[in-house]
């Protein structure tokens, strides 16, 4: 028995179970020699342990991972666990503090520690608050930082048990060390944190999924949150509210509602779909004049036989054909028929067009919704933003020479200009009304350009141009077709503001939310409107900034998990043949799978599910690039097609020098 314990914690293969069935055989399935085993056994490992010097020289191993599967193989005998527990606490509570500060020893411990709150005596009695004290150094800021990377170490358990008992296992410990700690000690949850929503396009699909999966629920037809009194439950919406669905309306009355009654804990970002409706004030009236050759040429289209198309030059038309050239086709016939489902009448495409119209000036049900919204959001060490923060946007504020230096100074500041710019708009409108002049620099930073005589990388034309200095419609950093994360320069820029975290939507991902791992920084792709229609998923950020997943796709099943800039790989990370560890789950033997993934062909998208194993051989590396191939094609694109149409380029330091001499 010696030597087997010894065998396998200084060389651990096959987890808790391997280690029982050898103590069994070596027993030779007798139980009264298997009670002696055991115990010979344990008496070993308590003389060897010591001072806990031993454990802190583990060969190949992490000394907290050797601990945790001691502990792990005593967790169905208290008295045998409780035992341990004192003779390492009373052995050394300095070395067992030491030991809690190695990077994988502190984590794996206190894990061990809280999620056996519930089933274990020792950690509500004297033994076990003097082992928290220790580890904490009776500092309860301590214990709750170390939290902030608590559940990466928690494959084994999660494999043996599954994340939902995990969770409840860590909710009992939540309250005992709260309840010994106060307020100062927060652990974090699943349940109560902010929940993201983004891209629902018109689609209350993703919304519902949210409520089934118990993050948020529905009071007498009102959306609301499940902890309405807890001020730590919020919602931040990432954007791009109307279009593709049947539900547009219902969603904005349902989200201003939402936000009305709880105007600090609900955030609306402002998406590039949002944004361009503001567009109509500015185009109806050179569509009514019938001056714009697309609109002419799109009528004679539309009715072919008619000799004088200008005479279908009705409102219906002329918001038809501006939906359908901001790439919205059918969007009217959707409006209309939301409209009767909402009147529970007959409603006229003359009746929608002119509703549509009356949303979106200042005063309308659509201007209000922007009123509410905002550019950008931070939330301690969480930025959560439409399109994303890349080198070229950074810092920057429209109208501004310099880049802003502190990233939470920026987004203030980036705030300010957009509600600014909002207020110009409706300012304007109410000055002059539809034929007056409308304010463009919103429009422009909110939403990208397409240019039907651009030339495109592949030779063709029609181009979209993003602008590459908005955070709603940015450079898109793709390589080969997949995300990746930004570099250096953007992840020092946001550190030194104490921000690791980027949420987004606005670029699709697949069927669940995707983690984008740069070292020390993660991305979260959490645009799923493209998923397929039987997957769905919600993303909850806990109060330390870790971001829970669970979901399921189309295609690979279920996926759950925890990830934070801090947290252990491979998750986020990519492997050598372009595919992105999207999430992991347990098999059905209790094992860890991990799910991967990689877009071809614009948006489809293969999905492996591979072990452990399978996966380590792929060599997974961290997901940041400082530019990617993409980026500069897209760049190299633009600056040919301008110069194809006689354009002069200018560098800024050239430009500067025109203009100012030397």
């Amino acid at each position: 028995a010696k030597a087997i314990l010894q065998q396998h914690f200084e060389n651990p293969s096959g987890g808790t179970e391997t280690l029982a069935a050898k103590l069994q055989a070596a027993a030779g399935g007798d139980a009264e020699i298997g009670r002696f085993v055991r115990d010979e056994g344990n008496a070993w490992m308590f003389g060897s342990f010591g001072d806990l010097d031993h454990a802190l020289n583990l060969p190949g191993v992490y000394a907290g991972q050797a601990l945790v599967k001691f502990a792990t193989a005593l967790a169905g005998d208290r008295k045998q666990g409780k035992a341990l527990l004192q003779r390492l606490y009373d052995a050394s509570p300095e070395a067992l503090r030491r030991l809690m500060e190695k990077p994988e020893g502190k984590l794996g411990l206190l894990c061990h520690f809280a999620a056996r709150a519930a089933q274990a005596a020792w950690l509500v009695s004297k033994l076990g608050q003097g082992c928290v004290e220790a580890a904490a150094g009776k500092d309860a800021k301590a214990l709750s930082r170390w939290t902030g990377d608590l559940i990466a170490p928690f494959d084994e358990m999660a494999e043996r048990k599954g994340w939902a008992e995990v969770v409840k296992d860590l909710d009992q410990a939540r309250n005992y060390l709260q309840h010994r700690f106060g307020d100062r000690f927060d652990l974090p949850t699943d349940q109560r944190g902010t929940h993201f929503l983004t891209d629902l396009e018109g689609r209350r699909h993703a919304l519902d999924k949210l409520v089934e999966a118990g993050k948020l629920r529905w009071v007498d037809g009102r959306l609301d949150f499940v902890h309405p009194k807890d001020p730590n439950e919020k919602l931040v919406f990432g954007g791009d509210l109307p279009d593709r669905g049947p539900d547009s309306v219902k969603l904005v009355q349902w989200l201003v509602d939402l936000k009305k009654r709880y105007p600090e804990r609900v955030t609306l970002l402002w998406g590039n779909r949002d944004l361009n409706k503001l567009g109509l004030l500015r185009d109806l009236p050179d569509l009514e004049s019938c001056r714009e050759p697309g609109y002419r040429a799109w009528l004679e289209h539309k009715y072919p036989d008619d000799t004088a198309p200008e005479t279908h030059n009705t409102l219906e038309n002329r918001v038809e054909y501006w939906l359908e050239s901001k790439g919205n086709k059918g969007a009217l016939e959707r409006h209309r028929k939301e409209l009767e489902e909402l009147a529970k009448r007959p409603v006229t495409a003359a009746e929608a067009a002119r509703d549509f119209v009356d949303r979106v000036k200042p005063g309308g049900a659509f201007f209000e919704y922007l009123r509410w919204g905002q550019i950008i959001h931070l939330d301690r060490n969480v930025v959560y933003v439409h399109g994303g923060v890349t080198r070229e946007n950074m810092g920057i504020v429209p109208g501004r020479t310099e880049r802003l230096a502190d990233a939470r100074e920026w987004i203030e500041e980036l705030n300010a200009w957009g509600r600014s710019e909002l207020d110009k708009i409706a300012a304007a409108y109410g000055a002059d009304g539809m034929g007056g002049h409308i304010p463009q620099t919103l429009l422009s930073y909110g939403d990208a350009i397409w240019d039907p005589e651009a030339l495109r990388a592949d030779g063709g034309k029609g181009a979209v141009f993003m602008n590459d200095q908005s955070v709603i419609y940015n450079f898109r950093q793709t390589e080969a077709g997949n995300f990746r994360a930004p570099g250096r320069e953007v992840v020092d820029y946001f550190a030194r503001a104490g921000i690791d975290t980027e949420i987004n939507g606005h670029s699709p991902f697949g069927d669940v939310p995707g983690p984008i791992k740069s070292s020390g920084f993660i991305r979260v792709m959490a645009d799923t409107s493209y998923g397929s229609q039987d997957a769905g998923s919600s993303l909850t950020v806990d109060s330390l900034g870790g971001v829970w997943v669970h979901g399921k796709t189309g295609r690979s099943g279920a996926v759950d998990y925890r990830v934070s800039a801090r947290s252990a790989p491979p998750i986020g990370h990519v492997t050598e043949d372009g595919f992105t560890v999207i999430g992991s789950r347990r098999s059905g033997r209790g094992a860890t799978e991990y799910l991967v993934a990689k877009y071809y062909n614009g948006f489809e998208i293969a999905e492996k599910v591979l072990t452990r194993e399978q996966l380590e051989g792929l060599n997974p590396r961290p997901a940041g690039r400082e530019e990617t191939e993409e980026t500069a094609k897209h760049r190299e694109s633009l600056i040919q097609s301008l110069k194809a149409r006689g354009k002069r380029l200018h560098e800024v330091d050239e430009l500067s020098e025109d203009i100012l001499g030397d």
